[in-house]
């Protein structure tokens, strides 16, 4: 009898090994499952990729293709310029229509303005009556002889010859050479003068030709009157080469400057 319960005994404990050998062999060669189900677990179910795809619609894993710059079309040239744009035009519109301004209004022609009239550079020729080295001039004494040759006392309290007889422009003037140039009519007994300067300013009333040789003619006139000497604008000796240079650029003077009407 007792012998019967070990063999019962020994049977069950060969079952109880044989079914834990067979499950653990179950969990090792699953679907890689990773762990086997047991006795007692709640087994979930599992969804297979062909449920969630039709035949048709299967995705395929192995490949994957990458876009193609000749999908995408041109963007940017060599060149990196943008490829101009054409003009889209509306179908139902037609080609865009110029707004009409009217007929051109041509513009008249601008007449040249009037410069107005031209004014003659002014033009300075000037010469000098001395006395000698060391002596002086007697003030009441050139008055009279200044005043013997046509020149009036006038404008600035000096000398001038005038082409009417006093009025006008002058052709030429007379001043002292003791600043500031002027004549004291009041004084000339006690006044003794070094010389006088003799001038005309261009353009002027008259020819300046003929106004130059005539304050030429005066300068000598009063030279030999007053025991003087002519000197030219710098204080040289008066020459005839000196004379004619400047009678020359007065005639040069006169071709280049009419006398206004």
């Amino acid at each position: 009898m007792d012998e019967l319960r070990w063999a019962l005994l020994l049977l069950g404990v060969i079952v109880v090994l044989a079914v834990y050998v067979y499950t653990r062999r179950q969990a090792h060669s699953g679907n890689g499952s990773g762990v086997g189900a047991r006795e007692g677990d709640r087994a979930e179910p599992r969804i297979r990729g062909e449920d969630l795809w039709g035949d048709d619609e299967k995705p395929v894993l192995g490949t994957r293709t990458e876009p193609s710059l000749s999908d995408v079309g041109p963007v940017i040239d060599d060149g990196n310029t943008l490829p101009p744009l054409e003009p889209t035009e509306d179908p139902l519109s037609g080609p865009a229509e110029v707004a009409d301004t009217g007929p051109a209004i041509e513009q008249e022609p601008r007449a040249p303005a009037d410069p107005g009239p031209t004014i003659n550079p002014e033009k300075i020729v000037a010469m000098r009556v001395a006395a000698r080295e060391g002596l002086t001039i007697e003030a009441e004494a050139l008055v009279l002889k200044l005043r013997e040759q046509g020149l009036r006392h006038g404008k600035f309290s000096i000398f001038h010859r005038h082409a009417d007889e006093g009025s006008g422009a002058p052709l030429f003037s007379v001043a002292s050479m003791t600043e500031p140039g002027s004549f004291d009519l009041s004084r000339l007994r006690e006044t003794r003068l070094p010389g006088v300067t003799l001038f005309m300013v261009l353009p002027g009333p008259g020819d300046p030709v003929s106004s130059f040789d005539e304050m030429v003619a005066t300068a000598r006139g009063l030279a030999d009157e007053l025991d003087g000497e002519v000197l030219d604008e710098s204080g040289s000796t008066w020459s005839v080469q000196r004379e004619r240079y400047i009678r020359e650029e007065l005639i040069q003077y006169r071709l280049q400057h009419p006398p206004r009407a």
